[in-house]
């Protein structure tokens, strides 16, 4: 009793008297007497115990212990303040190190005060209930719950003074990809960024964590956090009106550039967003690192940026890879790269003026999956483009009617007639031999057209669907060369298919060894130079560019990704773009009788199964 009066006197002087020095110091000093003396009675009781019943000592011995300890910590949280370290003489460098001294002193005290005052409790309550028996289980379990408490709190410090994070849940913030590393160390100037949340939000947690990581990644990054109705000044110069507002801005007051970003104020609604949440900043910063630029998709020759998107011949029911959304625009995800990647997209065909030449502003030229050749004036216009510099994407399937040797002189590149198939290594759709045109490869070169997949090493592999295959007709390979009087163009094979697969010559999907041969086949291949150094890379299919495909598989995104900043002569900036949003998980529908079969019929099966056995091992026991 007396312990608890002593503390409970000392608690009310250090704060009901805290402006009162004089009841203070009486109620400090008489509260800290009780309890010293409490500390005092028990240990001689412990010393008198000696030679009596084993419980009898240790019943002594837990409270004197108890006692004791909350002795040791009162005299400690007292010279843990600011009068108590002058009186004790602890002498610090510096008013931060007092502070922390101090601090630590206090923590430690507590800790102590809180591992001797529940054991002194739990042993009197066991001595009014059982005389001394279970004192010391009492007291023992007082104090593992104190200790479990002292860690808890430990942690909690290690946790808010460490900017560590584990993420265990389902849902995750996309981490800053290479691509934005790229984008902000070729900024030339710091990037801001500031957050306009709540002063406590949970979407500003994720948001923040996610341009710390860019900071400690590429560097050159200011991060802060701005609550709108605490600086009106702020909100008001970029205009923002709601919460949940990202301002990314590049250069001074004078040439400020700015791009914003805007999230939804609640985490289950953002979730989506913050999922990929590295293409936002992706999109923004490519704003900020240069202007608009436009690229001009070709039209009115069956391309699949007619509406044509043939989704890797894949339907609803039986696709191993989603189809496209109907009432997407054509080529819709090829379209959300570009603007991602900051260009304006347009279509050219006749109607609009093709066979008058290619607009002065284009980036690019792409030319995907046409069925039909291109006009005389129509050759003559996309040739003087690409004589003049520019850059072009071409992507024909190989038993189409578009034809590339108009362009094949200038190129060095000519199409093969006859699709690329593999026996061993193929996609998957329905599950019979006409998945062998599938084909799946890993073989990138070192080009920096495709760098990015290059580095994800052996396994990231790219889906084409009946490609045909390329010729460099230089016949040297990868950076072969050919050269005439006028100009110098160098050939790279870009992706090769893997040396299982061969040039189906019969159309049957097997390989026949005394008329078809394995390996040396280019896929994807990539072509430079004339006089004012055209660029321009050539598909032996156009399924890669499908919505359906890119919207599946990361490895194809990346590859076209990386395809179209070369093109754009952006290659320093190639890198991924981090998402992690799920993909779904779709299966054929042999797969799906199969799965559900197993779970109607097998999880029944395996449920009687096991009862079974439980109930004979029963009877087995029984007899025996």
């Amino acid at each position: 009793m007396a312990l608890i009066v002593g503390l409970a006197v000392v608690l009310v002087g250090a704060t009901a008297f805290a402006g009162t020095g004089l009841a203070r110091t009486i109620s400090v000093v008489g509260g800290t007497t009780l309890v010293l003396a409490s500390a005092f009675g028990r240990l001689v009781v412990w010393r008198s115990a000696v030679g009596k019943r084993s419980q009898t000592v240790g019943s002594a011995k837990v409270m004197a212990l108890a006692h004791a300890a909350c002795a040791a910590s009162l005299l400690g949280l007292l010279a843990g303040t600011e009068d108590g370290a002058a009186l004790v003489g602890l002498d610090f460098a510096d008013a931060r190190s007092a502070a922390r001294g101090r601090y630590a002193i206090l923590a430690l005290s507590a800790m102590t005060m809180a591992a001797g005052l529940l054991p002194a409790l739990a042993a009197r309550w066991a001595l009014a209930r059982t005389h001394v028996q279970g004192v010391v289980q009492a007291s023992a379990c007082a104090l593992s719950a104190a200790l479990a408490g002292c860690t808890l709190v430990l942690l909690g410090w290690v946790a808010s003074s460490r900017d560590v994070v584990a993420d265990f849940s389902y849902f995750k913030t996309s981490s800053p990809g290479s691509a934005v590393e790229s984008l902000t160390r070729s900024l030339g100037e710091p990037l801001r960024a500031l957050l306009f949340f709540p002063e406590v939000d949970p979407v500003k947690d994720e948001v923040s964590r996610y341009f710390r990581e860019l900071e400690r990644a590429a560097g050159g990054v200011e991060v802060s956090a701005v609550d709108r109705f605490a600086d009106p000044g702020t909100a008001e110069r970029y205009r923002i009106a709601r919460d949940a507002t990202v301002i990314l801005a590049v250069g001074d007051s004078a040439r400020e550039r700015i791009e914003r970003i805007g999230l939804p104020s609640d985490l289950d609604e953002a979730r989506g967003n913050l999922r990929v949440f590295d293409g936002f900043v992706h999109e923004a910063l490519s704003k900020l690192a240069r202007a608009r630029r436009v690229a001009y998709f070709t039209a009115g020759h069956g391309e699949l940026s007619d509406g044509t998107d043939r989704g890797v011949g894949l339907s609803p029911g039986d696709a191993a890879l989603p189809s496209s959304s109907e009432g997407a625009p054509p080529l819709g995800r090829l379209r959300e790269l570009l603007a991602t990647l900051n260009y304006e997209v347009r279509d050219i065909g006749i109607r609009q003026g093709l066979a008058a030449g290619v607009p002065d502003d284009a980036a690019m030229l792409l030319v995907i999956g046409p069925r039909t050749r291109f006009l005389d004036s129509e050759v003559a216009s996309v040739r003087e483009y690409l004589e003049r510099g520019g850059s072009a994407l071409f992507a024909a399937e190989p038993d189409s009617g578009f034809d590339l040797e108009p362009f094949a002189d200038l190129l060095d590149l000519r199409l093969g007639d006859r699709s690329v198939a593999d026996e061993q290594v193929h996609g998957r759709r329905r599950g019979g031999r006409a998945d062998r045109g599938l084909v799946v490869t890993d073989r990138f070169s070192g080009h920096p057209a495709v760098a990015t997949v290059a580095r994800a090493g052996p396994g990231a592999g790219a889906l084409f669907d009946g490609s045909g295959e390329i010729r460099l007709s230089s016949g040297q390979g990868e950076r072969g060369e050919a050269e005439d009087a006028r100009r110098r163009t160098r050939v790279s094979s870009l992706v090769s298919a893997l040396p299982s697969s061969f040039v189906d010559l019969d159309r049957d999907l097997s390989f026949d060894p005394d008329t078809e041969s394995k390996g040396g086949i280019t896929l994807v291949a990539a072509a430079e130079g004339g006089a004012e150094g055209f660029r321009a890379i050539v598909y032996a299919d156009a399924d890669p560019f499908a919505d359906a495909v890119l919207a599946a598989l990361a490895v194809n995104a990346t590859m076209v990704a990386d395809n179209l900043r070369w093109l754009g002569r952006e290659e320093e900036l190639a890198g991924e773009i981090e998402s992690e949003e799920d993909l779904p998980v779709l299966h054929t529908r042999p797969e799906n009788v199969v799965w559900f079969q197993a779970v109607i019929l097998g999880v029944p099966v395996l449920v009687l199964a096991g009862g079974l056995t439980y109930l004979f091992g029963r009877g087995r026991a029984r007899h025996a």
